[in-house]
């Protein structure tokens, strides 16, 4: 008898986390989403907080130790753009103590959602900032996630240079 109560309960979590996947607002699989919007009016501000134009070879050598050297400048990449070279230019905002966040770039649309999902659903971030754009044919996604509690924080700092956190749609 008692296995049969430990079996339900068990059938009864998993329905519980499969409605919870299925619900959620962080499911790509049954939503689209629209990438970060940016406001022409503060164009000004965000060119002149972007990074230069960085290359592959330069970016992944910034982000080799990640910590260390966000650490150091006190900072994280709130915001990354990419072009269809490989290049990459970020906004980094000051880092405030206490929160972690997680960037990612040059991801196919299943990679995106499979990371997505996992900092979301598993380690309990938001979607900041996403930037998108077409490579032959292909949409390359470009994102960083922050802890849900400074979620709002970090995205009025954001909002100061124009870019809105990205929107899921139905």
């Amino acid at each position: 008898m008692n296995a049969k109560i430990i079996i339900l309960i068990a059938i009864i979590v998993i329905l519980f986390s499969i409605n919870k996947c299925n619900s959620s607002q962080n499911n790509l699989a049954s939503k689209s989403i629209q990438g970060s919007t940016t406001d022409i009016t503060h164009i000004g501000e965000r060119e002149n907080k972007f990074t230069r134009w960085l290359s592959s070879k330069e970016y992944q050598s910034r982000f080799k130790n990640k910590s260390a050297f966000y650490k150091r400048h006190k900072s994280y990449p709130a915001y990354i753009e990419m072009d269809t070279l490989g290049n990459r230019r970020i906004i980094d905002i000051p880092y405030e103590p206490r929160f972690y966040w997680r960037c990612t770039s040059a991801r196919s649309k299943d990679e995106f959602k499979k990371i997505h999902i996992k900092e979301t659903l598993n380690r309990g971030k938001k979607l900041l900032s996403l930037s998108i754009i077409n490579k032959d044919g292909i949409d390359i996604y470009t994102g960083t996630w922050v802890s849900e509690d400074v979620f709002e924080r970090e995205s009025k700092k954001l909002k100061k240079f124009g870019i809105s956190p990205p929107e899921f749609l139905e």
